[in-house]
């Protein structure tokens, strides 16, 4: 019994941080006009557009991972999105949809993976554990955005 707590204590940590740091990030967002989520960001040159397009490229390497594949396409992914700022039409409402789109679906992963995946390193040349590396690139990223955003909502 001891031990299926443990169990559920990663993946618990995990998802709770995945929740909360999302809903910040989302509740922050949706507080914004369109016109206003089209601005570029002073301090970063990015739109809050690509703030979230961009977390949700990290989200969707981590899904990949988390279901047992490396994420490089995803990773080139990260890479294309970087290269197509600032050129793109797509409103914030339609990057907070393929975001939610991509959290669903690594929440729902997540909640199947069992404990022992997520502790074991994500890759032989990295010894950081799978879930280490999700939260890194998901809820605390998101908190590194998010302090971005909080400022430049306060100034628009």
């Amino acid at each position: 019994m001891i031990q299926d707590q443990e169990s559920n204590d990663v993946a618990n940590l995990l998802l709770r941080g995945l929740h909360r740091g999302y809903a910040d990030l989302v509740s922050e967002v949706r507080t914004l006009d369109d016109a206003t989520a089209a601005e570029l960001v002073a301090e970063t040159g990015w739109s809050v557009r690509d703030h979230v397009a961009h977390l949700s490229a990290w989200e969707a390497v981590e899904l990949a991972r988390a279901q047992g594949r490396s994420g490089l396409r995803e990773q080139l992914n990260v890479a294309w999105e970087s290269a197509w700022r600032g050129r793109r039409r797509a409103s914030v409402g339609e990057a907070l949809k393929v975001f939610a789109n991509v959290h669903r679906s690594l929440v729902a992963v997540l909640t199947d993976t069992p404990d022992t995946i997520l502790r074991r390193p994500w890759h032989p040349a990295y010894p950081d554990s799978l879930a280490a590396n999700i939260a890194r690139n998901t809820y605390r990223h998101y908190a590194e955005h998010l302090s971005v955003l909080r400022r430049f909502a306060g100034s628009a």
